[in-house]
């Protein structure tokens, strides 16, 4: 009797599973890749406008209003690297407003922007802190009306 033939080999079906495996592999994969990506992205640009903000603030306690050009704030900035929006690699926008008692930063990607804007609250906090002082000069001559009173 003939010995029959053992064929060996990888059979159309077996192919084809191997080839859905990969691909379902690739798709949970792929998209938690470039998630981390976006998300790292995301971190470096926040980091380097919070660092423009923290030199806007530094400049203004140095020159009395924010800076409204680039040159200026590279004067407190420690690197001109901190200027580039990771997204686009181009620089960020920051400007001022109300005579340099506002400004914003902005960059990110189209239709997501980051906008970083702090206004300054020296007047409100000089308003605050004088409103503070009326109040403890009243209360200081209420008690001072009262002894007066009592004494009688």
């Amino acid at each position: 009797m003939p010995r029959l033939r053992t064929e060996s080999g990888v059979t159309y079906i077996q192919i084809l599973l191997i080839i859905v495996t990969a691909g379902m592999v690739g798709a949970l994969i792929v998209p938690r890749l470039t998630e981390q990506k976006r998300e790292a992205f995301w971190q470096e640009a926040f980091e380097k406008a919070e660092a423009i903000a923290i030199a806007q603030e530094s400049y203004y306690t140095t020159h009395g209003e924010f800076a409204a050009s680039r040159d200026s704030l590279l004067t407190v900035l420690p690197d001109s690297t901190m200027l580039i929006d990771p997204f686009s690699n181009r620089e960020f926008t920051f400007g001022t407003a109300n005579v340099g008692q506002d400004y914003s930063v902005s960059g990110g990607p189209e239709g997501r922007p980051i906008v970083i804007t702090t206004e300054d609250r020296w007047d409100q906090f000089r308003a605050a802190w004088q409103g503070w002082v009326d109040l403890q000069e009243q209360i200081r001559q209420e008690e001072a009306r009262r002894r007066g009173r009592g004494g009688n």
